[in-house]
Order: structure tokens, then sequence, then C-alpha cells
């Protein structure tokens, strides 16, 4: 059987959507049901797929593994969309920079320079030279325990002049979905005036609280232009900067990543 689901997904509250989202997963896992399901999203296609196919124009773009396929999508999106942004924006304070010389770090780039190429989106304002991933003691790691606190660690090289530059990164599962999140903007700092010739390091420091698995980090450097659609020029975009595995934890949880809530218990029996 053959299930055609069209954007399905875009329709209905999130109850409908996730009662598609659940019988369709079911469907594929347990009643061996082949779904074509034709979206735009591209968490959910990651979310459901392990095959996918990119259409432009009514034709095969691109056909393979999803996340593959959906990286092309979003690498073709943005290629076809760059644009300048206005250079009379006025320039912002850059109170939360700060400026090394790569030299200082004694890195290598070998890991990096293996993965770095893969789908990436580059438009010569800026790029990132090296992104490391370390440890309490600023070692270079691959393999993280749960609960420890690691340093995202990025080199960045200017290349032009620019007045407003935001960076963030992304951690993703094997399968591309995306795990985790932040931006520059999200932590309230002010957007990024650097001239040509300059280098930065951007550190990323966050606690390991995802369960045992393979994880990929990707790394942006981008240039607002209209935030609320995500409408951005991209200066550097990396799928695969770096990638680690969390090793097993004494007590397993059974989600990509635990709540970290507080536990509050009450007896509130009646006495009558």
């Amino acid at each position: 059987d053959i299930l055609i689901v069209d954007e399905a997904l875009s329709v209905g509250d999130m109850f409908f959507q996730a009662k598609c989202m659940t019988k369709m997963k079911q469907l594929i896992q347990s009643e061996n049901v082949t779904v074509l399901f034709v979206s735009h999203d591209i968490s959910s296609v990651k979310a459901l797929c392990n095959k996918a196919i990119l259409l432009d124009g009514g034709e095969i773009a691109s056909l393979g593994d999803a996340s593959k396929v959906t990286e092309e999508y979003f690498s073709y999106r943005f290629k076809n969309n760059q644009s300048k942004i206005n250079k009379n924006k006025p320039q912002n304070n850059n109170e939360h920079v700060l400026s090394v010389s790569q030299n200082n770090f004694n890195y290598s780039a070998d890991k990096f320079n293996e993965t770095n190429s893969f789908q990436r989106i580059k438009n010569g304002k800026a790029s990132f030279m090296n992104v490391v991933l370390l440890d309490a003691n600023e070692k270079p790691i691959e393999q993280v325990n749960f609960g420890d606190i690691i340093t995202l660690r990025c080199f960045v090289k200017i290349h032009e002049d620019i007045h407003n530059l935001i960076f963030g990164f992304h951690v993703r599962n094997t399968n591309g979905v995306e795990i985790l999140y932040d931006d520059t903007v999200l932590q309230g700092c002010d957007l990024l005036s650097v001239v040509a010739g300059e280098t930065y390091v951007v550190d990323w420091k966050f606690k390991i609280i995802l369960q045992e698995s393979n994880y990929n980090i990707a790394v942006v450097m981008s240039i607002p232009i209209n935030l609320a659609v995500a409408d951005v020029d991209m200066c550097d975009f990396i799928p695969i900067a770096t990638q680690f595995s969390v090793l097993s934890q004494q007590n397993r949880i059974y989600a990509a990543i635990h709540a970290n809530s507080k536990y509050i218990l009450r007896n509130i029996t009646s006495n009558d």
C-alpha cells in the first residue's frame, strides 16, 4: 500500500498535526506502508522520511538520503535568494566581542577540513577557519558524558567590512533533525560590526543533556535582512562543522533531551 500525503501538516490544529505524524510513523514502522510525503517543512521530512526527492520546475534535482537532500534544498533556497544587505544601516557597539589571534590556539583543523565542504554556503564576506569542541580544560574532544559542560569554539576570518553580523549553531541528530539551537540574537547581543582582515573566536558554552547517540554541529554566520521571515545574507553556513558522541549514562532518558525540570509532590488527600 502507498499513502500519499500532500502538505497535510500545514493545516489543522496541533492535535491534528501530532495525530498525523504519529499515524504515518506507525504505518511505516509497523505495517510496512510506503508513505509519499510532500512538504516544504525540512524538520518534518527529516523526522519522517529515510529517502527524499528534491523537485525543481517539475524535474528531479536530487534523489537520496533524506538528510542529504533536505540540506541540498536548504542550500538551493539560500543560494537563489542571497542579496546585498543595506550598507546604510547604523553600526552597533561590540560589547560582547572577544578579539584574539588564532596563533594563541593550537587546535588542528584536519577534522574540520574533512567535513566543512559538504553543502557549505558562502558569500565570501566572512568565513569559518576552524571549529572545535572542547572539554572543561579546553582540550579537543569527540566524546562527552551526560551532564558535561562543553565549549564550541569557532575561528572566524572577516573578508569585507560588515555592519551587522549574527553567529549561531545547530545540534542535529544522525537523521539531521534539529535538537538544539542558539544564536547571538536570542542571546540578546548587539549586532556585530567588523572590518576586513580581522579575526575572531566565538565560544558557545552549553551543558550536555542529550540522550546517548551521535550528533552533528552546524555553524552559521549571517547578515540580517528581515529576521521576521528568516531572510538573511548567508556569509557562511557549514552543515557538518564538527561531530560528537554522547556516552551512555547511568539513568537512561527516554527522549532526545532531558527536561532538567523541578519535581514537586503534594499530598492533597481530603481529611473528611
